[in-house]
């Protein structure tokens, strides 16, 4: 397996699959913005630290008729979060599987691999 790049971007999805990206800009890429707005996914650098999605264009939604809902994703970036909604220990404590990658076989070398870095991905509430 290749050594996971510093500019990794990990992106736990509610299902509980968790999907390692070569970069911000192709994360971003792989998720709508109105999936992303609505929490359907949570992104970390490789380092642990957790990234929010800044619009660059914003989500749109409306309705035809009142009856016929519409809604066209924005576009983002991902940046530092000031303040993460959750820790990535909490995120892999939900986390089931990982998406087939070109660095890690398991979820389990995924965590060691960053706990060998320093960041606490065991989650004690």
């Amino acid at each position: 397996m290749l050594e996971l790049p510093k500019t990794a971007v990990l992106a736990f999805d509610e299902s509980g699959v968790v999907e390692i990206h070569a970069d911000a800009t192709t994360a971003a890429i792989a998720y709508e913005g109105i999936d992303v707005e609505s929490g359907v996914v949570s992104f970390f650098d490789a380092d642990g630290h957790g990234l929010d999605a800044h619009f660059i264009t914003p989500n749109e939604h409306g309705s035809l008729l009142r009856f016929l809902k519409w809604v066209k994703s924005g576009t983002y970036t991902l940046v530092l979060a000031a303040e993460p909604e959750k820790p990535i220990a909490l995120a892999f404590s939900e986390a089931v599987a990982l998406e087939k990658n070109e660095w890690f076989e398991t979820l389990d070398a995924l965590m060691a691999h960053l706990r060998s870095r320093g960041v606490v991905v065991d989650f004690s509430p």
